[in-house]
């Protein structure tokens, strides 16, 4: 087994995703354990939202809008993710 850990800026982008689903699948063989970190820019928006609603407001929309961009980009059934909202 192998550990292999993805940061933040490794996975910003659909590209980026998938040049590490590459790195996965070549090491498929050592059984690896894959751990990623939130995106770019996903901590900052958390951060923002979580300030945002000391004031009392939720503001949700960025993050996302974020994250809807990056499934469409990577050509994800969007009724796969539904479930996971809801």
């Amino acid at each position: 087994m192998i550990v292999m850990k993805f940061g933040g800026s490794s996975i910003a982008s659909a590209k980026k995703i998938k040049r590490c689903i590459e790195i996965i699948r070549k090491n498929l063989n050592s059984k690896p354990a894959v751990v990623v970190s939130a995106h770019s820019e996903t901590t900052n928006l958390l951060y923002n939202a979580a300030n945002t609603a000391l004031d009392g407001n939720v503001e949700v929309e960025a993050s996302a809008e974020l994250h809807n961009t990056l499934v469409e980009d990577l050509e994800i059934d969007s009724r796969l993710i539904e479930p996971l909202l809801n």
